[in-house]
């Protein structure tokens, strides 16, 4: 039925212009109702950024603390690659052998390079413990207790002592 607007059971007869109206005003209802949707939506999607960051965060505080590994699993380039952003004075060693990441990346490309494609997983040095490199197999469980390299922190007065040297 044309110009009827259903209120409650009975339908009201309204004139066109009223009709019209009513029609706008539904429609800019919607339009701010959609407004108020999409800044939710976007306050929302920050919020969900924030926490994304947030979660990051306390990962890495995390494995700052107790040497956690900051990625599952990690080719052994990428863990070198990984230990070399730790920062200056960071060493790598195995028995009696000590190693920058970048040396001991370096030496590996030259002399083993199909090694580095080998699955590891790497734990950060924490505030008071050694980080590590160990080798891990198919579902990303570390296979021996023993390391492959252990990560040392920078002893104070290790960095002057490497630029004096």
């Amino acid at each position: 039925m044309p110009n009827e607007l259903h209120r409650g059971h009975e339908p009201m007869l309204l004139p066109p212009e009223s009709l019209q109206r009513e029609v706008e005003a539904q429609v800019a209802g919607m339009d701010r109702l959609l407004r108020h949707q999409q800044d939710l939506h976007e306050n929302l999607l920050g919020q969900l950024s924030r926490l994304s960051e947030i979660q990051e965060f306390v990962a890495t505080c995390a494995a700052e603390l107790v040497g956690v590994p900051h990625t599952p699993t990690l080719t052994l380039q990428r863990s070198l690659e990984a230990a070399s952003r730790l920062g200056p004075g960071f060493l790598l060693s195995s028995g009696s052998e000590t190693w920058t990441a970048c040396e001991l990346l370096a030496l590996f490309q030259q002399m083993q390079p199909q090694s580095l494609q080998m699955a590891t997983s790497l734990f950060t040095p924490g505030v008071t413990s050694a980080g590590a490199i160990y080798e891990v197999g198919e579902q990303g469980k570390v296979i021996t207790d023993a390391p492959l390299f252990h990560i040392e922190r920078p002893r104070p007065g290790q960095q002057e002592a490497q630029h004096g040297a």
